[in-house]
């Protein structure tokens, strides 16, 4: 099976002009305001994705065994966009930042995005009906996400890296967020580099199902999951589920289903900054604006709620009853 979805849009940038705003309505220190500004809309992209399924009966204990492969391919490689639509200086002539640099496609250190996300998937199941009363199942999954996008901002023109923050309007008022790095100002942290986030994940289930009467069906699954993470807080999560279900219709005209879930989620160490290296901080002429470094990025004491530590417990109860022909009455709760 092969899916394909192609996008083009016609509009490639939104800009707005600044009617009426002048150096006059800010203080004396703020000699420049842009004019004019620019946005990059959604650029046009190509996504690919092609699967193969198999699906066999098996010679023993009524078992089935199906797979399927698939694999998906993500890219773009429009045209960038100058840095900034201005013109101008921002600061004096001498030391400050000339606009004229950045405002044309050759301040781009790549004139395409070239950006690439491919990804594979494997899937496998078996179930198996050993006895009239039992049913046991297996599922394997696997995923593997591959960004091949990788982009530096650095103008050759100048040899800086950056590119103008909001035209140009924002390093006007405050010198050390111009979105381009001066490694003569203290505290010039800016993102030079794309953070090509990815992931491997690896996916193992198995279920049996057992029928205490006609009507009565007690049903216990565990899984685990694996994902190593890129350029996360955590390199690798582990995540156990152990889930028990009784499901029941002895109410004659109605069914009630109860559920415990125990899941347990752990990892690696937790690095909170791992995207230093895609700041101009890491770069060795990066000048700290205290004593004891630089304005932290994020908390050391705030985690992502997806890779942090947890335990949790699970109960779910839901009880359908049908009150008449064309209508049910549902009733359910969670702890």
């Amino acid at each position: 099976i092969y899916v394909g979805s192609f996008f083009r849009n016609n509009i490639e940038s939104l800009v707005w002009e600044n009617p009426g705003l002048s150096a006059i309505s800010f203080p004396p220190t703020v000699s420049f305001v842009p004019e004019r500004g620019r946005f990059a809309l959604a650029p046009d992209n190509d996504y690919h994705n092609l699967r193969g399924d198999f699906a066999t009966q098996l010679p023993m204990w009524r078992g089935r065994v199906s797979a399927s492969v698939s694999y998906n391919k993500m890219q773009q490689d429009s045209e960038l966009l100058p840095p900034t639509i201005g013109s101008g200086f921002i600061g004096s002539p001498a030391t400050g930042i000339d606009l004229d640099l950045w405002n044309g496609l050759d301040a781009l250190s790549s004139k395409t995005a070239d950006a690439e996300i491919d990804n594979l998937l494997l899937h496998m199941k078996i179930t198996m009906n050993p006895m009239s009363t039992l049913r046991l199942s297996a599922e394997f999954r696997y995923q593997d996400q591959d960004n091949k996008t990788d982009y530096t901002a650095l103008n050759p023109l100048t040899g800086e890296y950056g590119y103008p923050a909001l035209d140009g309007g924002l390093g006007a008022v405050i010198p050390t967020r111009s979105g381009i790095f001066d490694p003569t100002l203290p505290g010039s942290r800016v993102r030079f580099r794309n953070v090509p986030f990815e992931k491997d994940t690896k996916f193992l289930a198995v279920e049996t199902n057992y029928r205490l009467t006609q009507k009565t069906k007690l049903s216990a699954s565990y899984e685990r999951e694996e994902t190593d993470y890129s350029y996360r807080e955590v390199e690798q999560v582990d995540e156990d589920r152990l889930r028990l279900q009784l499901t029941s219709r002895h109410m004659g005209l109605g069914t009630v289903r109860v559920s415990y879930e125990y899941s347990d989620r752990s990892g690696d160490g937790y690095n909170f900054n791992p995207y230093e290296p895609f700041y101009t901080s890491s770069l060795p002429e990066f000048v700290a604006p205290f004593a004891d470094g630089n304005v932290p990025h994020t908390l050391s004491a705030l985690r992502k709620y997806d890779l942090a530590d947890r335990d949790a417990q699970t109960i779910d109860a839901r009880v359908n009853v049908i009150i008449g022909d064309s209508m049910d009455l549902i009733l359910s709760g969670r702890y």
